[in-house]
């Protein structure tokens, strides 16, 4: 036989670790630029936001394997808009919808830098903000989430970045409200409060 005439694709999963759908299975395909946020850091971020997390409508702008969208809705979530540019990401993202809670995710292939560039329709409780750590744009993502009326009045905006990325800058009106570190990733927790425009 030749050498990798017989190559499978390899597939990942997690497991839903809280709410509902607990020990769900999500699987997705190997990706360099999909890392999943990991067991400990999901549960202290769903821990942080307890009864924050009931009803709201969540926007995930770099979905990757969607941890963070099915854990949402696991958690009581009324909604999540589940955003990636990998296509093939996607396609994983749409069939675990399938398997679960497809009539309450949205899944977009798309390029959340320029999304958030445009006016949102309906604003956000709750943003999740987790690219790959090689993007450096984080802060201009921010401002444009801000400008562009992302947010309701009070929200709540989650951000991962590696331990060495200096402070970030954000929007005047979004204060630190929790934060960790769990090896290289930095978990911040943002509270949104209205500003008068």
């Amino acid at each position: 036989m030749k050498k990798g005439g017989n190559k499978r694709r390899v597939r990942n999963e997690v497991r839903i670790i809280g709410g509902r759908l607990r020990g769900r299975v999500i699987e997705f395909e190997n990706s360099n630029n999909i890392r999943p946020t990991g067991n400990r850091s999901r549960e202290q971020l769903f821990d942080w936001l307890g009864p924050v997390i009931q009803g709201a409508d969540c926007a995930d702008l770099f979905a990757g394997s969607g941890a963070l969208s099915f854990e949402a809705l696991s958690r009581g979530a009324t909604r999540c808009l589940s955003i990636d540019i990998n296509s093939r990401a996607v396609r994983s993202l749409r069939h675990n919808a399938q398997k679960m809670d497809g009539s309450k995710i949205k899944v977009i292939n798309s390029d959340s830098w320029r999304l958030a560039k445009k006016f949102a329709r309906l604003p956000f409780d709750l943003i999740f903000i987790d690219p790959p750590f090689s993007d450096n744009y984080v802060c201009d993502l921010c401002l444009d989430l801000e400008a562009n009326c992302w947010l309701k009045a009070v929200a709540y905006i989650y951000i991962e970045a590696p331990v060495k990325r200096d402070l970030l800058q954000v929007p005047t009106n979004w204060e630190l409200w929790r934060q960790d570190v769990t090896g290289k990733v930095k978990s911040l927790l943002y509270k949104r409060v209205e500003t008068d425009r």
